[in-house]
């Protein structure tokens, strides 16, 4: 299985994230993580 992706607005492109969670946020299921070049946050709405 892949690492979940999403889009670095630090790195401007779509990375891999690590440290990953299910969340709630704005009433949808999401996952957070952090980039795996910068270490900046990263959402990403909708995924289950």
């Amino acid at each position: 299985m892949q690492p979940p992706q999403g889009y670095c607005v630090m790195c401007k492109a779509k990375r891999e994230m690590r440290d990953t969670k299910q969340i709630e946020r704005c009433g949808q299921p999401a996952i957070e993580g952090k980039c795996t070049v910068c270490g900046s946050t990263i959402f990403v709405l909708g995924a289950v």
